[in-house]
């Protein structure tokens, strides 16, 4: 199973929201300003798979993200969320036949303020997306303004550990001196940054060790 989401705008052509941004509107870590203060229709549809290779889809959900000022889902998640459990759990007073169906009703409201039915349209433009006949077919992603995080190889891991397994000495060599030293240790490592300008960078970081 696979999970896919898409976001349908009022105004302009309906966007692919990658996992990562998605996530990152959940928890507060990504925003998408160019929606500020509206109320967007999302659908979130789960894909059967077959060698990772989309064969149907077999569910669909769609809901409303209403956006702040600032482009932050968070606050209309937690009343969205916390609207449907309460109408969900709201239990019926016995002690008359309008007050019995007011939960039914309440649940009604809560279902359609947050919740949005996804229809044939919507699936047809979301399969086209993900078994494209032509070009055009493939929705355009949607941004956030987090910035994407490029992805750690093995080769760049293993070379990240290496140069920093001794790092620790840096900071070592450093709380060992005294006072007076400390000066001339930052004095001459800025120096050598620029005599040594393709180590600069490394030389500038252990000055400004000295004063942290």
């Amino acid at each position: 199973m696979s999970s896919r989401h898409y976001i349908f705008p009022e105004d302009g052509e309906p966007l692919r929201l990658s996992h990562r941004l998605v996530q990152g509107m959940v928890f507060g870590k990504d925003a998408m300003p160019q929606y500020a203060g509206t109320r967007q229709k999302v659908a979130s549809i789960v894909v059967e798979l077959d060698s990772a290779k989309p064969q149907q889809i077999i569910d669909a959900h769609g809901a409303y993200w209403v956006f702040d000022t600032a482009g932050d889902i968070r606050k209309g998640l937690v009343r969205s969320t916390g609207d449907i459990l309460s109408a969900a759990f709201d239990r019926p007073d016995t002690k008359g036949t309008v007050v019995a169906l007011r939960p039914k009703l309440s649940k009604k409201r809560a279902e359609e303020e947050h919740r949005w039915v996804v229809g044939k349209a919507e699936l047809d433009r979301i399969a086209a997306d993900i078994w494209p006949k032509a070009k055009s077919d493939r929705m355009k992603t949607a941004q956030g303004v987090s910035a994407k995080r490029p992805p750690l190889t093995y080769d760049a891991k293993h070379a990240l550990d290496e140069a920093s397994a001794d790092l620790w000495k840096v900071a070592h060599a450093i709380d060992e001196l005294k006072e007076p030293s400390v000066k001339g240790f930052a004095h001459e490592a800025r120096a050598r940054g620029v005599r040594r300008p393709e180590h600069g960078p490394l030389y500038q970081a252990m000055a400004l060790n000295c004063s942290s």
